[in-house]
């Protein structure tokens, strides 16, 4: 009876964009004077039109940021960058990010800041949230929002282009006074405000005193993303419960904490499924071997020991690969699960073969 060996292989590595040379284009192009950072953010609320078309596609949509296209955060941001760079449109992820790219690429510690706002009026937008940034000048961090730097959205449908210089380094107090970062850390404060004072007050009265922001920045930037993004989640639990956009933005940052060991991992998932590939090729020619009867040089029992072999010594690479991943989310742990069984499935199928061709007069 001849027999198929046939492993679905569950993970698919995606290319990344290649925006370095795209960057330092733009920055060929940007006329920079003493004022390093002024001239980046000139340049980018000068060439950047506001994309209104966006907004509302954000807006009516039932997901506001939909990366389930991406393997991983750093391929939605190139995606993103790229998309900024080419069109010179954009809503204020696509401002911020192309000004911390910028700045970055320039040797400064740049950040981009998520968070919600609120009108000088005190009206709060409850319906999306909104990005800005954090750059170390000369050792002090400094706030900026090239987004409203531009200009704003008229009725919601035109976008009037208005030079503000107020968005530009912006003080601390002031910037709380209409943006508040779902982390607390990026008030840049020593006596961060909590959600529910910045729906009723412009002032600091949280009991939080010697809030050691700079240090808590530094440490922030020097960990690894997963640790990252719980600290986030801890010091915004620290600030209450928050508004919905607070909550919706927790459970995006736990979700991906989750699944941080799947979507991060994607080189040695690449190996791995590589691996398995391999391996199932070389068992299959193996049974093709087999259901021959082992005749010709071609289907020879020392060539079909040798794939065996091969096969076996590839599945075992995978295998320990896949076991080396850890995950929290229960899909991602379910698909690992999944990977980890077809190839003790397969190491299990060669180990029969191996005892078969031994009863045979194989080695």
């Amino acid at each position: 009876m001849k027999c198929k060996l046939t492993l679905m292989l569950l993970f698919f590595v995606q290319l990344g964009y290649g925006q370095s040379t795209m960057v330092d284009d733009v920055i060929k192009k940007i006329e920079i004077g003493q004022d390093t950072i002024k001239a980046v953010f000139d340049w980018v609320t000068d060439n950047v039109k506001y994309d209104v078309g966006k907004l509302n596609d954000i807006n009516t949509s039932s997901r506001s940021n939909n990366t389930s296209k991406f393997s991983n955060e750093k391929e939605h941001k190139d995606y993103l960058l790229e998309k900024v760079i080419k069109s010179k449109k954009g809503v204020c992820e696509d401002y911020a990010l192309l000004f911390d790219e910028v700045v970055k690429e320039l040797g400064y510690q740049s950040y981009v800041v998520e968070g919600y706002t609120k009108s000088d009026k005190g009206k709060i937008n409850r319906s999306i949230g909104h990005a800005w940034n954090a750059v170390k000048v000369n050792g002090e961090w400094k706030l900026y929002d090239p987004t409203w730097g531009a200009g704003y959205v008229e009725d919601g449908k035109r976008f009037v282009k208005k030079y503000n210089t107020r968005w530009y380094d912006v003080e601390a107090a002031e910037m709380i006074k209409t943006h508040m970062p779902f982390d607390p850390v990026w008030q840049i404060s020593s006596t961060p405000m909590t959600y529910d004072e910045f729906e009723t007050t412009d002032q600091f009265t949280l009991a939080i005193s010697d809030y050691d922001f700079d240090s808590k920045i530094q440490h922030f930037l020097g960990e690894k993303r997963k640790m990252q993004m719980q600290e986030q989640v801890d010091r915004s639990q620290e600030m209450g419960e928050g508004s919905r956009l607070v909550e919706k933005w927790r459970k995006r940052l736990t979700k991906n904490i989750g699944i941080y060991g799947i979507t991060n991992s994607k080189d040695l998932l690449a190996d791995a499924s590589n691996k398995t590939s391999e391996a199932v090729e070389l068992f299959n020619d193996y049974v093709k071997a087999k259901n021959k009867q082992f005749k010709g040089n071609k289907y020879s029992i020392a060539n079909s020991v040798q794939k065996l072999k091969s096969s076996d010594a590839a599945i075992q690479a995978a295998l320990e690969i896949y076991k080396s991943i850890e995950v929290d989310d229960a899909r991602a742990e379910s698909s690992l699960n999944r990977a980890i069984r077809n190839s003790e499935k397969l190491v299990s199928q060669i180990e029969r073969e191996k005892n078969f061709l031994k009863r045979i007069g194989g080695r």
